[in-house]
């Protein structure tokens, strides 16, 4: 959350691809105040309730939640899990869901990002391989990493689209561990319109160049 904190500006218009229950989006609707947006997509109609309660309760105008996940391409998945419902995820349980992708968001209704927060249980490599490019350079991106194949295939995509990457100490150790991580460790990435936060970024502990 200081890394998320630090990165957004007032007027921001933000994605928060794995919301959950709200927490990040009702952190972020406060950092870009009145003149920003924050768009909250979370697939799991268990979640969602929560989140629709808790941005009712906290009276959040610039918030608008979603009811849809963010995959590779468009479409319907099984999505769910045992366990908490902050593992929930693509292929798990038997709940049937939407989806869409970030080439369709930036189509659709949802802006054009300013910063965009990915955590959806392994499966951001696979969102980020066909829509990092698709991203404005103007963005800046947060992703939570859950194994080395993940770390690999975002550091990947997130270059090949443009995007200087850091990866935060816990990040760089996934580099050499085959098992799931617990921590979800993050990567942030900076588009050329977005470098005038480097020098944010240097300054968060553990964070350097991936």
């Amino acid at each position: 959350m200081d890394a998320i904190l630090a990165l957004l500006r007032r007027g921001d218009c933000v994605w928060d691809i794995g919301a959950h229950h709200g927490y990040v989006t009702l952190a972020a609707s406060s950092a870009v105040g009145p003149q920003g947006h924050v768009y909250a997509f979370e697939p799991s109609g268990y979640n969602y309730d929560y989140l629709i309660r808790h941005l009712r309760w906290n009276q959040r105008s610039n918030a608008s939640p979603v009811n849809v996940g963010v995959a590779a391409a468009p479409g319907w998945v099984e999505f769910g899990g045992s366990g908490s419902s902050q593992t929930f995820h693509i292929g798990g349980g038997s709940e049937r869901v939407e989806v869409t992708s970030i080439k369709q968001m930036m189509d659709g209704r949802f802006g054009r990002p300013d910063f965009v927060k990915i955590d959806v249980e392994g499966a951001e490599g696979s969102i980020l391989d066909g829509g990092a490019r698709h991203l404005p350079r103007s963005a800046a991106v947060v992703v939570s990493i859950h194994s080395r194949e993940n770390y690999k295939m975002c550091v990947s995509a997130l270059k090949a689209g443009g995007f200087q990457v850091y990866a935060s100490e816990g990040a760089r150790r996934i580099r050499h561990v085959d098992e799931p991580v617990t921590d979800d460790p993050d990567l942030i990435a900076l588009g050329e319109g977005r470098r005038d936060l480097e020098s944010v970024v240097r300054q968060l502990p553990g964070f350097s160049e991936a």
